[in-house]
């Protein structure tokens, strides 16, 4: 729902934060013409919206998503960021994932674009107040035009 917001009205907003979503498919209009900040928040064992792609609850029924790494490439393509990314790790902020969660990060980009990658996480990785907070970060740190 956020990502379809973000393609309906992103010259109205800062950014947008997805979490355990997936790319718009590929018959939604999106067209952006100005900065936008994008992160997408997905843990890789998510057991709904697979990390990797497939159907919500492997439903047959419904039309595949897109993976979590094709999704922030889908905001990449959009936001006009430079083709390569750069993955680090990074403490995100759950206790037990410490040391093994990465940040994917586009650079050049007309706003920015990252994915979260929180490493044994669910469907629900950010609803912890540190997850909030980190999201809040985000938010803060990529104000509308800057």
């Amino acid at each position: 729902m956020a990502q379809r917001l973000a393609c309906d009205v992103g010259d109205r907003i800062a950014g947008v934060v997805s979490v355990a979503g997936a790319a718009p498919a590929s018959d939604v209009p999106c067209a952006q013409s100005t900065p936008m900040a994008f992160v997408e928040i997905h843990g890789d064992a998510d057991p709904i919206v697979h990390y990797a792609g497939g159907t919500v609850f492997d439903r047959t029924d419904v039309p595949p998503h897109a993976s979590a790494p094709d999704t922030a490439k889908y905001w990449a393509q959009h936001l006009s960021c430079a083709a390569s990314s750069t993955t680090y790790k990074r403490w995100i902020w759950s206790l037990t994932c410490r040391g093994r969660n990465t940040v994917q990060r586009y650079d050049g980009c007309h706003g920015a674009v990252e994915l979260w990658t929180v490493k044994g996480g669910g469907h629900y990785v950010a609803l912890q107040p540190p997850a909030l907070d980190a999201i809040w970060s985000f938010v803060q740190a990529h104000p509308k035009g800057g």
